[in-house]
């Protein structure tokens, strides 16, 4: 997936604008998230505005919160895995 660039700075950045300001009236910019905190800071105060992750980093968290759950639940029910997987990870590095 392409980085898209910020609406409010223009740029790219490290990881591309992720996060979406939305506004009551149905608004909606790509910024990076201290870009949006600026945003909303400086917009009128009659103006409501959301800072909200967007879609995409929604399932990006949703991903790692699974796989997380998936490796408490095997070092859980098969505590010996553990081992036997530090074990292949060493072996991968030495090559």
């Amino acid at each position: 997936m392409e980085k898209q660039s910020c609406e409010f700075c223009g740029t790219v950045g490290n990881n591309g604008a992720r996060w979406l300001v939305r506004t009551a009236d149905g608004k909606v910019a790509r910024v990076h998230k201290p870009c949006g905190g600026q945003l909303i800071a400086s917009a009128p105060a009659e103006l409501k505005a959301a800072l909200v992750p967007s879609p995409e980093l929604k399932a990006e968290w949703a991903a790692k919160r699974t796989e997380r759950q998936a490796q408490d639940f095997w070092a859980k029910r098969c505590p010996q895995l553990l081992g036997i997987k530090q074990d292949l990870e060493q072996k991968e590095r030495t090559r």
